[in-house]
């Protein structure tokens, strides 16, 4: 799966674009690993912090291979209402492993239970919203 995000990666950079953004938010697959709601795994990329940021820094290392020196960023689900969801404590010790890995801008957000539960049922007014913060 990793190779699938290096070859998008390779892509940009053969169309000349400036970077790339990984999307680890809103349920898509790079928060699915990091989030405890969502991440069920009993393996080596499940359970505990380390393991659940393991999948999305192999993704950084191989985008940041690919890249070279053009931008990378990650947005974030940095925050979550439900109490067995992400923290911001799990979210700045991983923002500091991304950093080390080579991500170059973070952005941060929150999202709400509702949106862990339904993440593909966003209106435009919510995503917009979720944008801006």
């Amino acid at each position: 799966m990793t190779e699938a995000f290096a070859l998008a990666t390779e892509r940009a950079v053969k169309a000349d674009f400036d970077g790339v953004e990984l999307h680890g938010a809103h349920g898509f697959l790079l928060n699915q690993f990091f989030s405890p709601l969502l991440n069920r795994r009993t393996d080596n990329y499940g359970d505990s912090l380390e393991n659940r940021m393991r999948f999305p820094l192999e993704v950084i290392g191989r985008v940041r291979k690919k890249l070279g020196w053009k931008i990378l960023s990650y947005r974030l689900d940095a925050v979550n209402l439900n109490s067995s969801g992400v923290d911001i404590e799990d979210s700045k010790k991983f923002a500091v492993k991304m950093e080390e890995a080579g991500v170059d801008i973070i952005l941060f957000q929150e999202v709400s239970v509702e949106q862990v539960q339904h993440p593909f049922k966003l209106d435009r007014a919510t995503l917009s919203l979720m944008l801006i913060k």
